[in-house]
């Protein structure tokens, strides 16, 4: 199969995916891109990335099995806001070592201090 196609279809289901509600439009984009720019700043090897940013894409699938009643309940919606993306580093910044590899941390600050979209 076609490289270029698979990478369509897959972001096209991705979107699919993000229109299962109205509180997650762009998400998988958003994931796909930090995964592919933070594959990237590791020097991950460039079919590894493509492999990546599909995942990335395709991260949130199951809740296409998910009733739109469950994902839409009045009063108790499972999606909050996003948080800020700074104050994200900052929670991540204190597990720097724990939970948080320390050399993916710094690729991360890294680019999203190179990447205004992502850091939007």
């Amino acid at each position: 199969m076609d490289e270029e196609y698979l990478d369509a279809v897959t972001a096209a289901f991705g979107r699919v995916v993000d229109a299962k509600s109205p509180y997650t439009a762009g998400h998988s984009t958003r994931v796909a891109d930090f995964a592919q720019g933070l594959a990237r700043k590791l020097h991950v090897p460039e079919g590894r990335v493509r492999q990546l940013r599909r995942a990335a894409a395709l991260h949130d699938i199951g809740k296409l099995g998910v009733s739109s009643a469950v994902l839409e309940k009045p009063g108790n919606r499972p999606y909050r806001g996003a948080m800020p993306v700074e104050k994200a580093l900052g929670i991540m910044a204190g597990e720097v070592g724990k939970a948080v590899d320390p050399e993916c941390f710094a690729a991360l600050r890294e680019l999203v201090a190179s990447d205004e979209k992502l850091a939007a």
